[in-house]
């Protein structure tokens, strides 16, 4: 099992956050009450200009003027691009539990490796779960890893 595979599901997890992040950014900048963007000035009815800012971000591959319509194409973008990463995500959970459990065959290893890298949790928690102090959670995986011959290069 290579360090690409274990940390696989870990990466995917976190590109998703970033993404639902973006999108909900992107999402507030549509909005009044959100994020609004540079480009205008507006006249308020008690005689004072205001101007508003948005993201500095472009949208991957069209050309247009209106950011009203770079909004909803940087929205699509966005939308696909976290649908195609949860789609994977899908995949690569039952995948990598799986060589987990073909690859170690002590419970308690394979209990941990699962709650590091499918479940994505840090060591502390998963010490008080098993019942082990955060110390020797560290010390099992590192056999773990060393046993597995993972090449984190």
């Amino acid at each position: 099992m290579t360090y690409e595979e274990l940390n696989e599901v870990r990466e995917l997890k976190s590109r998703i956050l970033k993404s639902k992040q973006k999108l909900q950014a992107l999402r507030d900048c549509v909005k009044p009450a959100g994020i609004k963007y540079t480009r205008e000035t507006i006249l308020k009815k008690d005689g004072k200009k205001e101007s508003y800012t948005c993201l500095d971000v472009s949208p991957k591959s069209h050309k247009t003027e209106s950011v009203t319509e770079t909004l909803a194409i940087m929205i699509s973008d966005t939308e696909k691009e976290l649908t195609e990463l949860q789609k994977r995500l899908v995949i690569a959970i039952p995948a990598l539990t799986k060589k987990i459990q073909a690859e170690i065959t002590n419970n308690t290893e394979q209990t941990l490796m699962i709650y590091r890298y499918v479940a994505c949790e840090y060591f502390r928690d998963i010490g008080f779960k098993m019942g082990y102090s955060e110390q020797h959670i560290y010390f099992l995986h590192n056999r773990i890893i060393k046993k597995l011959r993972v090449d984190e290069s």
